[in-house]
């Protein structure tokens, strides 16, 4: 995440409204981000320890701080107002049009419509608090995630659903069946969804689905 601020640092000193000069480097260093943080979230979803979460939490901020970074800097926000109001605007390709004006997903840097978004036109006061609460959005995110970890292991590890796991071979179909174990942890995050339970009433050995978490 350092290397990927220093090199939007030297962006902005050096950014010019043209597409080589922007937003061709510009991806480069979303994808670098995109990348090593796509390779985090991979472990954590495969090989997940208290070790790992708590690592993840500590970074978080730094990640986020350098979204918002990149989203609210005005020198490449101006950059992309020039390209879309340049006499060359027209010659560009629809693709290219796209990417400007910011009708593309999170992975492709940051066009007008997601720095908008971002809060590039926000200032002072108004821009401190809207980081603050991008900063609480993310640590909530990291919370819910390891909530729903935790009651997914919950899950995983009572017979009855370990059961319905080994006959499902598809992962997503296995959690799925679980709402009615989900509905009795009352102390934790339940009912987050309409789950089916057609798996569970398929393979459950015990038939009434009682006293089993």
């Amino acid at each position: 995440m350092y290397l990927c601020e220093s090199e939007i640092v030297e962006l902005e000193k050096t950014v010019e409204p043209t597409w080589p000069k922007l937003v061709e480097p510009l991806e480069k260093v979303v994808d670098r981000l995109v990348v090593v943080w796509g390779a985090v979230n991979h472990l954590k979803a495969v090989k997940d320890t208290p070790e790992l979460r708590s690592a993840i939490e500590e970074v978080q901020p730094e990640k986020v701080e350098l979204e918002l970074k990149l989203g609210q800097s005005k020198p490449l926000y101006n950059a992309f107002k020039a390209i879309r109001e340049s006499s060359d605007w027209e010659a560009l390709s629809d693709a290219h049009k796209r990417i400007v004006e910011g009708s593309c997903d999170k992975g492709h840097p940051p066009q007008l419509k997601e720095a908008i978004l971002n809060g590039v036109s926000l200032e002072d006061d108004e821009r401190v608090r809207f980081n603050k609460i991008q900063q609480v959005a993310a640590l909530i995110h990291v919370d819910v995630s390891c909530l729903l970890l935790h009651l997914f292991m919950k899950l995983l590890y009572n017979d009855e659903v370990a059961h319905v796991i080994y006959h499902n071979t598809h992962f997503a179909s296995a959690w799925s069946v679980c709402h009615r174990f989900i509905r009795r942890l009352k102390h934790e995050l339940f009912a987050i969804c309409d789950l089916r339970c057609d798996v569970f009433e398929t393979f459950s050995e015990n038939r009434d689905g009682n006293g089993c978490v």
